[in-house]
């Protein structure tokens, strides 16, 4: 509440000479606008300062969630890796390449097993097209 002399009727204006009014109203209008500036540029750096605040708070929520995800796909392709290599140990092939491989490797066991077909590697290296 404003005090009573600020009230209209009884302004410390009306009790003053004329040269003395006009003196402080020129000294007291000026400082109010000066006032309300200064307020109005105040405001503008509280805006200025509460802006990237509020940028830097949604750019680390944004970090936060992406950190979320990272977290999940990271489990989700643990595990499905984990169950790839589960099915290549119980032998089952994932793709055609692996059945021919795992054919011929078998061709070539097979072929090794016979004890008097072969005394050495090398012509099982050779006819596998592998280095002996």
């Amino acid at each position: 509440m404003a005090p009573r002399w600020l009230s209209m009727r009884c302004l410390p204006m009306n009790f003053l000479s004329e040269p003395t009014s006009d003196f402080m109203y020129n000294k007291l209008f000026p400082r109010g606008e000066h006032t309300q500036s200064l307020q109005a540029s105040m405001n503008t750096t509280l805006d200025e300062i509460t802006q990237p605040r509020h940028k830097h708070t949604m750019v680390k929520a944004a970090i936060q969630e992406a950190e979320w995800k990272q977290a999940n796909l990271t489990r989700r392709v643990l595990k499905l890796v984990s169950a790839q290599e589960i099915e290549r140990k119980r032998g089952i092939p994932l793709d055609q390449t692996e059945e021919q491989i795992r054919m011929r490797l078998e061709d070539l066991y097979m072929q090794l097993m016979q004890p008097t077909q072969y005394r050495s590697i090398s012509p099982v290296c050779s006819l596998a097209g592998l280095p002996e």
